[in-house]
């Protein structure tokens, strides 16, 4: 009974911090089943100091060429353009299509390039859409913002452990039991949150020739450019696997959080999403098969 009671905690301690009735899929995925993931797959499969650098480099270096192209295409209105294209849903949709595609070391890997990726979009992403938008915002808020997520903790929770070489694994039945259980319930109801949170996007027919344009952009232009960078920077591997995997995903739904608190253009990438995500389960496949 001690896992099923440390579960009905976890819930219970949930509702209280995030008020209950505010209580969203997606902040159990975010607060729980993607904390459950990072910290059980880092642990795992511990990761090296060289795979958060080519994270580090591929996503920099990314978001480097994506925001210049945008700079010089769309000067007055770069801000949104680079929001859609630049940041991919690598956890809600790219954990469950890296480790179809890749296994659980691929996850593992995918884990890593998420981290780096989500430190980007609520720092790098939000300042520049704060430039764009009516409302600015600082990078420091993003950062401070980053302190309050579970996950950040789990992380280091993860890398400690692995340093002491010990294992969740050896944890006692009745912490180990609620942890395999809610990571192997987790990918499932990720995908079901990520259903849910599209469906409250009306769809619309305003921005018509920029959502084609960013669509395209973001499902074929953004992982050629990341194929581009890896075939430069001579790196390959299932870490090159993956970061094309990632960067292939469709437009971030956090990126409609941060355009709408920036004011900057929320319903052209609402709607950017809401068509990237639809037609990622076609050009994901594609993407899948040219890697493996």
């Amino acid at each position: 009974m001690i896992p099923i009671l440390i579960l009905f905690l976890i819930g219970f301690s949930l509702g209280r911090v995030t008020g209950g009735k505010n209580l969203s899929l997606s902040k159990l995925s975010t607060w729980v089943l993607s904390t459950a993931i990072i910290f059980v797959y880092l642990n795992d499969h511990p990761a090296g100091g060289w795979d958060f650098f080519t994270a580090l480099l591929v996503n920099s270096t990314m978001m480097a060429v994506v925001l210049i192209l945008w700079k010089s295409l769309r000067p007055r209105d770069y801000h949104s353009k680079f929001l859609s294209t630049a940041f991919c849903n690598t956890g809600y949709i790219g954990y469950p299509v890296v480790k179809s595609f890749l296994g659980d070391v691929g996850l593992s890997k995918a884990v890593v390039f998420s981290t780096v990726h989500t430190i980007f979009m609520i720092t790098l992403g939000v300042f520049i859409a704060g430039l764009g938008g009516k409302r600015k915002e600082k990078i420091l808020d993003g950062l401070i913002g980053m302190l309050k997520l579970p996950w950040v903790y789990a992380m280091i929770l993860a890398f400690v452990m692995n340093t002491l070489g010990k294992s969740w694994r050896e944890f006692p039945y009745f912490v180990r039991e609620p942890i395999s259980m809610l990571v192997d319930s987790a990918i499932p109801i990720i995908i079901i949150t990520v259903g849910v949170e599209l469906s409250r996007i009306k769809p619309s027919t305003l921005f018509l020739k920029d959502i084609t344009i960013l669509t395209f952009f973001k499902l074929f232009l953004t992982p050629l450019i990341v194929l581009a960078i890896l075939y430069v920077l001579r790196i390959d591997g299932i870490m090159g696997k993956v970061m094309i995997m990632e960067s292939a995903m469709p437009t971030a739904m956090t990126t409609v959080l941060v355009a709408t608190e920036t004011d900057a253009d929320p319903e052209l990438i609402s709607m950017v999403v809401f068509t990237t995500t639809f037609l990622s389960f076609l050009t994901l496949s594609m993407w899948g098969k040219l890697i493996t």
